[in-house]
């Protein structure tokens, strides 16, 4: 038996509310050193979009609910600024949220830094509720000092920190699957109006906050078949009505318990979509678009640029249509769910059968089962790890607190072992919902302490978080780069991981501080990955290798010499180019070929045959060669420390005439 737990006191919910608030703060406080990442433009613009014209084909594969969040304040302000169909009529018809978000942040009269700040703020107040969250159910099951110390882990946690402070929808998602997992354990323990009107509340917050909500029901099935196999009685009440189910009248119960909310749930997704099925006031989404992401076409997805010798994959990755995809449009026939909503289902659907991934220095279409558990040992804190473990031996040593922490543990079942099979390893942020599960049970650490030493418990929920502290504040305002000890370190984490997990593109803001102090005058070239414009920064940059995320014109291969290169870490590890992997003999033959040709008196001509080659073919071998040329640099770097590592993410290296020569000579292999 465990001694009852203290309540909560006033100053256990000071304490609580100033953690959440630091945790607030914190998240969004550097902010102007952080530029903005890979999607948040285009999260805040569809979300803007969606208040003022009720068009939901735009970025519908990325949460209704976290897209409107963050676009409150921009939506408010009413900007003169934001682009109109008038003006980018192609973009709007298209719902290209792309151009429209490069145009009113980058183009326009706007202040990116001052939009971007605003929608952080508001992602930032929901991961000061999901810290509020983590105290109350750590503290109903262990008491005020497991409840501390479960928030003081989540408040310092370097990776809740990093997407609280970010304008994207990781946050609300870990939010929504905490608050729905626990609004279905508290229904399947008790019935009643108000319980019902909470899951369905959650659950339908969930499926507007991420797709990956499907996972919900697994949990929620486990719930359920925990509570029957227990066979204790079920309470119920309706007003002023109270009574106990028992024997089959409990099934009948939790049944029409579960329908209810789910019901609940569906009309809160309309709600969301402003109770329409097409996507937007005009029409619906395309065929064409339909065939896409439903894989009527059985699309092939590879590697290497077209008419390039593959060497990271036998073939090309054949995409086929499988039960989902028929489900999808069972549900799109009958209409049961918004247009939107579905399409953005079946897009993930679509995306997530094959994704460039990169793990320790090997590449993959279709993902590596090791991915996730590496990105935790190596991304999470020491402290953090640390408490876990010993939460973990606590409850296996006591049956009351393992039936309490029953939802998290199955929520943590059913998502890690998604995310584990799953090939989508872009980023340690897809964890993000595993976490507060996590530091619940982390605060399970309390109960080592023996009950005639009861006071020695409260020493862990500073120790333990203030190892936590120094661990985020040691990276701080760069929390997304935060790598542990056993990683080597932030500046070490490019050797493992990129993407979303160290580099999203958010790095252009530190790299001009840095070059404010350190650049001589040199060249500079800058092989970037993200959607931040350089050019609103006062440097002359000459882009490099990275033509599929530099959306102005350029010339093909782009100039080098000697000067400052500035490469994103993921550039560097050329995931997203079509050279990926180590230099082979048949891209040295490839880069010998190119060269050839380009050297030649008139590179209009192919010196094989002789025929004029059309100006698009000329053009593609241009940027064929570019690709080569940079993917050889890169390996000739890759046992040379960088000159500066600028915020973890950006490998500067200064390079002189000669060792770039040498370097982009023609030789047997590279090393």
């Amino acid at each position: 038996m465990t001694s009852p737990r203290p309540r909560l006191s006033a100053r256990h919910l000071v304490a609580a509310a100033v953690l959440c608030v630091l945790h607030v703060v914190l998240a969004v406080l550097g902010s102007d050193r952080v530029g903005p990442t890979f999607d948040e433009g285009i999260h805040i613009t569809s979300g803007r979009l969606y208040w003022t014209e009720g068009d939901f084909r735009f970025q519908p594969e990325n949460g209704n609910l976290p897209q409107r969040w963050v676009a409150l304040p921009s939506t408010l302000r009413a900007d003169s600024a934001f682009p109109s169909r008038a003006t980018l009529p192609a973009s709007w018809d298209a719902a290209d949220p792309w151009s429209i978000s490069r145009a009113w942040l980058f183009h326009s009269d706007a202040d990116p830094a001052a939009v971007l700040r605003h929608a952080r703020w508001m992602n930032a107040l929901l991961g000061g509720a999901l810290c509020a969250v983590i105290f109350l159910w750590s503290a109903s099951i262990f008491g005020p000092a497991g409840g501390l110390l479960s928030l003081g882990l989540a408040a310092f946690c370097p990776n809740l920190l990093a997407h609280a402070g970010l304008a994207t929808s990781d946050t609300s998602a870990a939010l929504f699957f905490t608050l729905a997992t626990l609004a279905w354990w508290r229904l399947a323990h008790r019935l009643s109006p108000g319980r019902i009107l909470a899951a369905g509340l959650a659950t339908g917050g969930l499926a507007l906050a991420k797709f990956s909500a499907v996972l919900l029901g697994p949990v929620v099935l486990g719930i359920l078949a925990l509570v029957v196999a227990r066979r204790a009685r079920l309470p119920w009440c309706f007003g002023a009505r109270r009574g106990r189910l028992i024997g089959m009248r409990r099934l009948g119960g939790l049944a029409a318990g579960s329908t209810a909310a789910l019901g609940v749930a569906l009309i809160v997704v309309w709600a969301a979509y402003d109770f329409r099925y097409a996507s937007s006031p005009s029409g619906r989404i395309t065929d064409e678009a339909w065939d896409s992401v439903l894989l009527r076409h059985t699309p092939t997805v590879g590697w290497e640029a077209p008419g390039a010798p593959n060497t990271i994959t036998a073939e090309s990755l054949a995409l086929r249509a499988g039960a989902t995809q028929r489900i999808v449009e069972s549900l799109r026939r009958a209409e049961i769910l918004p247009e939107a909503w579905l399409y953005g289902f079946a897009y993930v659907l679509r995306h997530s059968q094959a994704r460039a991934a990169y793990l320790q220095g090997e590449y993959s279409l279709t993902g590596f089962r090791g991915f996730f558990p590496t990105a935790f040992a190596l991304k999470t804190p020491e402290a953090g790890l640390a408490a876990l473990a010993l939460g973990g031996i606590a409850a296996l040593t006591r049956p009351r607190v393992r039936r309490r922490l029953a939802p998290l543990l199955l929520l943590g079942v059913v998502y890690l072992a998604f995310a584990i099979t799953g090939k989508i390893n872009i980023g340690y942020r897809h964890l993000l919902p595993l976490l507060p599960a996590c530091w619940i049970a982390a605060g399970a650490t309390v109960l080592l302490v023996p009950p005639r030493r009861r006071p020695l418990a409260l020493v862990l929920p500073v120790l333990l978080p203030a190892a936590q502290a120094c661990a985020a504040l040691s990276v701080w305002p760069h929390s997304l780069a935060y790598f542990n000890a056993f990683a080597g370190g932030p500046d070490r984490g490019h050797h493992h991981l990129v993407d979303s997990s160290l580099d999203w593109g958010q790095g252009l803001p530190e790299l001009d501080r840095w070059l404010r102090v350190h650049h001589r005058g040199e060249p500079l070239h800058l092989s970037y990955f993200g959607s931040d414009e350089p050019s609103r920064f006062p440097w002359e940059f000459t882009r490099v290798g990275d033509a599929l995320f530099d959306k102005n014109p350029r010339p093909a291969p782009a100039p080098m010499r000697g000067g400052l290169y500035c490469i994103s870490a993921t550039m560097f590890h050329r995931v997203y180019t079509p050279y990926a992997g180590p230099w082979t003999a048949a891209r040295e033959a490839r880069y010998r070929e190119l060269q050839t040709w380009l050297e030649q008196p008139d590179p209009r001509l192919d010196p094989a045959s002789g025929r004029s080659l059309a100006t698009s073919e000329t053009g593609a071998r241009a940027s064929e060669l570019e690709a080569l040329r940079f993917a050889r640099l890169c390996i000739r770097l890759q046992n040379r420390p960088p000159d500066a590592l600028v915020a973890h993410t950006i490998l500067v290296f200064r390079l002189t005439e000669s060792e770039l020569r040498a370097a982009l000579a023609p030789g047997p292999t590279a090393p």
